[in-house]
């Protein structure tokens, strides 16, 4: 799903990757697909028309071959989709306050986690949320969280494809949690 985070938790298909089409799209598709899919599946791109045409050529540069569908086709087809409700910084950081808050996974290289951390959080790095989430059960609901929430939206999918359910990410990431003016915890000595 090459779509914005907001507009894929809004609505997609249940266990879709989302790989925004912003940024550094070819490279987090080269990443992501090997770990997402098994070698008989087929890579299928669901976007706007003018989407899909940029990501089918961006993708066709590195050697990936596609096929493109729209949500809209998907719905026609009377097939389920699902939507998540993005978590706000200041709703989480009062859940973990009162102890309620959800497993919190930070999906970020061990060497940015441990740089800054927004509270007790366990670091499952984006390409291997696949094999790490199998330490977590899937009925539990669970926060994907990264810098601006590009890389902790393909964790939702990535986990909705292993079963969990109440998996969702921090609205803006790290970032817009320092802009909240909430906690931080840095490397220690």
């Amino acid at each position: 799903d090459i779509r914005d985070a907001s507009v894929y938790a809004a609505e997609h298909i249940p266990g879709s990757v989302n790989i925004g089409i912003r940024g550094r799209f070819e490279t987090w598709v080269g990443i992501m697909v090997p770990w997402a899919m098994h070698e008989s599946d087929k890579l299928v791109l669901l976007g706007s028309k003018a989407g899909l045409k940029e990501a089918l050529y961006r993708l066709h540069r590195i050697g990936y071959e596609a096929g493109v569908l729209t949500l809209e086709a998907w719905e026609a087809a009377k097939l389920p989709t699902k939507k998540v409700q993005f978590i706000t910084p200041s709703e989480l950081y009062a859940q973990m306050k009162a102890g309620t808050a959800p497993v919190i996974v930070d999906v970020r290289l061990p060497n940015e986690w441990m740089g800054l951390r927004i509270g007790e959080v366990v670091n499952f790095p984006l390409s291997h949320v696949g094999e790490l989430s199998a330490k977590l059960d899937p009925a539990q609901p669970v926060v994907t969280v990264c810098n601006s929430a590009y890389r902790s939206s393909m964790a939702i999918g990535l986990l909705e494809a292993r079963g969990f359910q109440k998996a969702t990410s921090l609205a803006g990431g790290s970032e817009a949690w320092i802009r909240a003016g909430l906690p931080v915890y840095g490397a220690e000595a």
